[in-house]
């Protein structure tokens, strides 16, 4: 059986969620619902001031913005989420409205090219 240590309190551990052992991950998701309503109460705070006041490593905060579980009011400084393939502020997720356009666009225009492509290969294969 493979025991690993936790990243926060350094305890061995059959299993880790997030490099962490279950308490540990109990423990900060249990002050999620709390740092939600603070940053909806104060848009202006700063991510290292809430990670701070909760006692939780900010990169929780950011995970918790880029699942969509916390949205921001705006491209606040403060909450320095940025767009994972521009760098542009975001509110909330991975990508900018900007960049998931373009994604789209780029995912369309594969599919159309792989189904023109398996249409000229399924003629080209045909016997006659």
């Amino acid at each position: 059986m493979d025991l690993y240590t936790c990243k926060k309190c350094k305890k061995l551990t059959k299993s880790l969620v997030r490099g962490i052992c279950s308490d540990c991950y109990n423990e900060i998701e249990s002050k999620y619902t709390d740092v939600k309503y603070y940053i909806y109460d104060h848009p202006d705070a700063k991510l290292a001031d809430v990670a701070k006041e909760y006692d939780i490593p900010a990169a929780y905060i950011e995970n918790w913005i880029r699942e969509g579980r916390i949205v921001i009011k705006s491209e606040s400084e403060g909450f320095a989420v940025h767009c994972q393939k521009c760098g542009k502020p975001i509110t909330s997720g991975k990508l900018c409205g900007a960049c998931i356009s373009k994604l789209g666009h780029q995912l369309r225009d594969l599919d159309a090219a792989g189904k023109e492509k398996s249409t000229h290969a399924s003629f080209r294969d045909t016997k006659y």
